[in-house]
């Protein structure tokens, strides 16, 4: 079979049809000794059929020859010579050159069918192979990564993949067995200004264009020339690179404005939410400053001292919340670094209730903690944030008299707190909706205008930056709304009692 391949060039091939034709002979007079009417024509049309089905026309079209050639000389009366005009057996013959050529011409078709299906298969399959990999890659450098190892793959060379910076420097951004030194670096700087790069014989340089400009570069060294076949295969995965290097990119810069404009809205929410948590420490100050001013030398000592005091708690508490509006815009540009410590819930929601004081007060609040909740490994101020939030929704939310509970219990992801309350509850649909900047249910809000869709938002990103989550439930017995915070505990050791904390 190794000479009747066509692999072996065009020479072997048409040596190949001579050697099939004289075996076929060989055969034919082996079985004319052995039978009286042995199948000779058979023998030769299926000599001619093999030439035709593994090397082409051309072979099969000599191995007809031959074989009509060998036929009329050792097989048809008088043997050793061609017949003459008039013979008797001149239409047989005639007719078996015509079978034996249409069977090189329809052999030699179906070859060149199978051929080109088979190259077409192995195509789809070669880009359905890099399609796969393109399609997980996440990333521009994990996109040219997958291109430069399965184009070293399939064509058994180097690839390279080369990238610019904002000063048009290359850079290689992904390699298999290729070297970025300066003379393929100085060729491909030139080549990443052309249109159509031109390169040196065995070099290949394929450039990765979309509608932004030039994307990448991707250089190859083969070790032999690419054929039409192998070439177009090339040119559909640079294509396809392309594409997936653009939806990347794309994705890169949809997240990178994403993330722009959430801060931005992150931002306005922190400035709106605790304006008024601002204000009021303010008019405290004000308040209590202008009254010692006006009136300090008629006060009684134990009163001015109280309006000092006043003063003092209420400027400590200014500070803390200018402290908590810092570290919050922080958050929003994600660069801050949470102040974690150990702290006590029972501290943080009794400091988010007084801070409430006044909007809980016709409210029967309840506290139910778990004797089982460690300390918190948190940053207190952020997640009293959080509660006074949730609390002052509550409160907005529900009627006067009507009970909100505060309960935390341990559970197998960390820690569950819940405010509860008996309002008109949240419906299912808007449940998630209502974690959204600057969207607001209005829905048994007892305040004039409303809320401003900010406070909720701030809870999620405040409880997210603990590594935690916060989600709307249904309400007990389907009455009111649920908040739930889930906080994962630590996995390093809580402080014992021997450094005067508590477990």
């Amino acid at each position: 079979m190794g000479l009747l391949s066509s692999r072996h060039g065009p020479i072997a091939s048409y040596l190949s049809a001579v050697t099939a034709v004289l075996t076929a002979l060989l055969v034919a007079w082996g079985l004319a000794a052995l039978t009286p009417a042995p199948p000779v024509r058979l023998v030769f049309v299926a000599a001619v059929l093999l030439v035709a089905s593994l090397n082409g026309l051309g072979p099969a079209l000599a191995a007809s020859a031959l074989s009509l050639l060998a036929f009329t000389l050792f097989f048809m009366p008088p043997f050793g010579s061609l017949p003459m005009e008039g013979d008797a057996d001149l239409p047989t013959l005639t007719l078996f050159g015509a079978v034996i050529l249409l069977t090189a011409h329809m052999a030699s078709r179906l070859r060149s069918e199978a051929e080109v299906a088979r190259s077409a298969a192995h195509k789809t399959e070669n880009l359905y192979a890099v399609s796969r990999r393109l399609a997980t890659a996440g990333s521009p450098d994990a996109v040219l990564a997958a291109v430069v190892d399965h184009l070293a793959a399939t064509l058994d060379g180097k690839a390279l993949a080369l990238t610019a910076d904002l000063h048009g420097t290359l850079s290689a951004a992904a390699t298999t067995r290729l070297t970025a030194d300066g003379q393929l670096l100085q060729l491909a700087t030139t080549a990443w200004l052309e249109s159509e790069p031109k390169a040196p014989p065995l070099w290949h340089l394929l450039p990765l264009d979309a509608a932004r400009g030039r994307m990448a570069l991707i250089v190859l060294r083969l070790p032999r020339p690419l054929d039409p076949e192998q070439r177009q295969l090339v040119e559909a995965i640079r294509d396809q690179a392309a594409l997936a290097l653009e939806r990347t990119l794309l994705a890169t810069d949809l997240a990178q404005a994403r993330l722009l404009t959430e801060t931005e809205q992150l931002r306005s929410a922190l400035l709106s939410s605790l304006s008024h948590d601002l204000r009021t420490p303010l008019a405290s100050i004000i308040g209590s400053t202008g009254s010692l001013l006006a009136y300090g030398d008629s006060f009684a000592a134990t009163d001015r001292r109280e309006l000092l005091q006043t003063v003092l708690d209420e400027a400590e508490r200014l500070n803390r919340y200018i402290q908590n509006l810092l570290d919050m815009t922080r958050l929003g540009h994600g660069v801050l670094k949470l102040q974690r410590d150990w702290s006590d819930l029972h501290d943080i929601v009794a400091t988010a209730v007084e801070r409430l004081r006044s909007p809980l007060a016709c409210f029967q609040v309840e506290v139910a903690i778990h004797p089982a909740i460690p300390l918190l490994y948190v940053q207190g101020v952020l997640l009293e944030q959080v509660l006074v939030n949730l609390l002052d929704n509550a409160a907005c939310h529900s009627a006067p008299g009507e009970t909100i509970t505060i309960r935390a219990e341990p559970s197998t992801n960390g820690v569950e707190i819940a405010v509860l309350d008996r309002g008109p509850g949240i419906p299912e649909a808007d449940r998630e909706r209502v974690f959204d900047m600057f969207y607001s249910a209005h829905r048994g809000d007892r305040r004039p205008h409303g809320g401003t869709g900010l406070g909720l938002a701030i809870c999620r990103g405040l409880v997210t930056a603990h590594g935690g989550h916060i989600e709307a439930l249904a309400g007990p017995d389907g009455r009111g709304t649920t908040m739930r915070i889930t906080l994962p505990i630590p996995a390093h050791e809580q402080p014992t009692s021997d450094s005067g904390e508590q477990p």
